[in-house]
């Protein structure tokens, strides 16, 4: 065993240890790719949290403004860069 295995090796082993509950089995890709996890996420998870839209270098000077389209919510938004910065 080289030493770069046992390393894994000893570092599953403490995983395990610590965490018997998550089991040894592999890991179901299922929920990775399937289409009805991923609506699901959209409805739970997208819609409230905070998402990117856009560097301040888009929108420099007040009154410029940007449209995002932010698929994941199916939506679009306006970003608007006020008087006051």
């Amino acid at each position: 065993m080289s030493t770069t295995e046992k390393a894994v090796w000893l570092t599953d082993k403490r995983w395990h240890h610590d965490h018997p509950e998550l089991g040894t089995d592999p890991i179901p890709i299922a929920p990775y790719i399937s289409d009805e996890q991923f609506e699901l996420e959209r409805e739970h998870i997208f819609g409230k949290v905070w998402l990117p839209a856009c560097r301040v270098e888009v929108i420099p000077e007040p009154g410029d403004f940007y449209v995002k389209d932010v698929e994941v919510c199916r939506t679009s938004i306006v970003v608007t860069r006020g008087d006051d910065g």
